[in-house]
């Protein structure tokens, strides 16, 4: 299919299988859904994923973030748990509490 643009709409599903799937766009490609969406911009864009109540990240064996800069925040409660050891290193290590420790 070539063209200026496409549109696919269903009432039902729309169902794409095979042992590849492929999708592009020269600018961005957003996948989206009722309170939720990923948007996988250009090389220079990033990725972003939303949700309007929960995002879970998922993996059997290990997963990592690596970046030149890494943040951290929530509004409320943060967890940090693991079943054998919680690590954290750095060339400076602070904590800090408006409370008592």
């Amino acid at each position: 299919m070539a063209a200026g643009s496409a549109l696919i709409e269903s009432r039902g599903d729309v169902v794409a299988s095979g042992s590849t799937v492929e999708v592009s766009g020269s600018e961005s490609v957003r996948v989206g859904s009722a309170g939720a969406a990923m948007e996988l911009g250009g090389a220079s864009e990033g990725v972003s994923v939303s949700a309007s109540s929960s995002v879970e990240l998922v993996s059997g064996e290990s997963m990592a973030v690596s970046s030149e800069s890494v943040s951290v925040s929530a509004g409320g409660a943060l967890d940090a748990t693991a079943g054998d050891v919680v690590r954290v290193t750095g060339e400076s290590v602070s904590v800090e509490s408006l409370t008592s420790i």
